[in-house]
């Protein structure tokens, strides 16, 4: 083997090793490292279960005996407590707010004024908000 071999093969391992890792770091870029994605989330639901914890204790309990998936779900609920928006604040939508405080707010209040009536008027099952962009559709639910 001569000097031109012996380079050729050693500029040839330095050109595979510098692809390998080019390709590894740019799919860990892409589709994102699992494990950082896991530590994140799992501060994000022990912070949760802290706040849910020190707001209301007698649920202490309840929370210990959930299951891990159980947990990151519900890291992922807003509490009606958080949400500082009210009917009052969607402006121009008076009559989709009453249509919805009439066909869903109202059967799921007071269920025994609907429910003697059969099931045609029950709390609805879904809501299909529709609309162009900007509407108010994520405002009004």
């Amino acid at each position: 083997m001569n000097r031109n071999d012996a380079f050729k093969l050693i500029s040839e391992c330095v050109l595979l090793t510098t692809a390998s890792f080019s390709v590894y770091y740019l799919l860990n870029t892409l589709m994102g490292d699992p494990s950082h994605r896991n530590n994140d989330e799992k501060k994000r639901t022990a912070k949760h279960l802290s706040k849910l914890k020190k707001q209301s204790p007698e649920m202490k309990q309840v929370l210990d005996s959930l299951s891990n998936y159980e947990k990151i779900m519900l890291a992922y609920l807003i509490p009606p407590t958080d949400i500082e928006v009210s009917f009052n604040d969607i402006g121009g939508l008076e009559d989709v707010v009453s249509d919805l405080r009439e066909s869903v707010i109202l059967p799921l209040v007071y269920p025994q004024l609907f429910t003697q009536y059969g099931s045609l008027l029950a709390a609805p099952k879904g809501v299909l908000l529709y609309g162009p962009p900007g509407c108010g559709k994520n405002n009004a639910s």
